[in-house]
């Protein structure tokens, strides 16, 4: 998600008619340059920025003051991809790799405290592991993801209680995959999780989100929607009003649109206007949204950008990627 504001920013273009951060005045003349995180606090006073000009991918974190354009003296050094604010905007968690570039902590910093006195939220002793670390759309949890290439473990932690342990979602269990995505209600909502558990082409379970710094294993889960053998569900986004699922089906990538109270039902497909295209969900991060920012692509086409409601399907082109001279009929 990142990535799509690194276009933004390399390209000198905008956002909101405002420059937040001109990542060419980062430049140390070094020949390398690149942007590995740009994520606004949540009461937008805030931009924490990290930046690699080295080409190690080994990143410096700092804070932007969006008021004054001046960083603050907070300095971290050595991050890696990820990032999450607390909800009171004064603390930031980032993830650090090891010498062998595997990101293995996750990190917990005080605005205006010394790097020093950071503290470690989690850290994966199994080399085999990868931790990857996000906010949740909802903006009520840090999620943090451990993965291999055949087993997970995720972890949340409730960003109003940013000193909070960290709680599993569902133990590890060898050969078991599964990632979690919150969706706000009583009680701090609930999570709904994408698995192979049982499932070889992945299903939709409900898990409450775990009370006590215990966690949960997996016997807190209810199946909401089953395997499908002809989809491959690859991912759940949740926003206020419903669902998206991220599939492949038909040799096609599709988003499939569902109400919170039919998740078992057909719901909205959304397949591409091209032959032989995909699409998929592009960065969308207001959890109130009625509609959504699809990515429409083809091998031979130009990309474009749709506008789609979330409750109709109904869509509206935003703009399409220009190449003069392009005849996708020559192909």
């Amino acid at each position: 998600a990142d990535q799509d504001f690194t276009d933004v920013f390399r390209s000198g273009a905008s956002l909101d008619d405002e420059v937040v951060l001109d990542v060419g005045s980062l430049d140390t003349g070094s020949g390398h340059l690149e942007l590995g995180l740009a994520l606004v606090s949540p009461d937008e006073r805030l931009l924490a920025h990290a930046v690699d000009t080295t080409g190690d991918e080994v990143y410096r974190l700092r804070f932007r003051d969006l008021g004054t354009g001046e960083d603050l003296p907070d300095d971290v050094p050595r991050c890696y991809y990820g990032g999450a604010w607390s909800a009171d905007s004064g603390e930031f968690f980032y993830t650090v790799h090891d010498d062998a570039y595997r990101p293995h902590q996750v990190w917990r910093l005080r605005l205006g405290s010394d790097v020093a006195d950071d503290v470690l939220v989690l850290s994966e002793p199994d080399e085999a592991f990868e931790l990857h670390l996000r906010a949740s759309r909802s903006g009520e949890l840090v999620v943090i993801l451990s993965e291999s290439r055949t087993t997970s473990e995720t972890w949340v932690v409730e960003t109003s209680d940013p000193a909070g342990a960290p709680r599993s979602v569902g133990g590890r269990r060898p050969g078991v995959v599964y990632r979690a995505e919150h969706v706000r209600g009583p009680g701090g909502g609930h999570l709904l999780l994408v698995t192979d558990d049982g499932a070889e082409e992945f299903r939709l379970v409900r898990a409450p989100v775990p009370a006590t710094a215990a966690g949960q294993d997996h016997t807190s889960w209810v199946e909401v929607r089953g395997e499908d053998p002809s989809e491959r569900l690859e991912r759940v986004d949740a926003f206020a009003g419903h669902v998206v699922l991220s599939l492949r089906t038909h040799a096609e990538h599709r988003l499939r649109l569902l109400p919170h109270d039919d998740l078992a039902g057909p719901g909205v497909v959304v397949a591409s206007g091209f032959a032989g295209g995909a699409v998929h969900l592009d960065r969308c991060t207001d959890y109130d949204a009625t509609s959504i920012t699809v990515h429409d692509r083809a091998h031979v086409e130009p990309s474009r950008w749709l506008d789609v409601d979330l409750a109709s399907g109904q869509r509206r082109q935003l703009g399409r990627q220009q190449a003069p001279g392009h005849d996708p009929g020559s192909y």
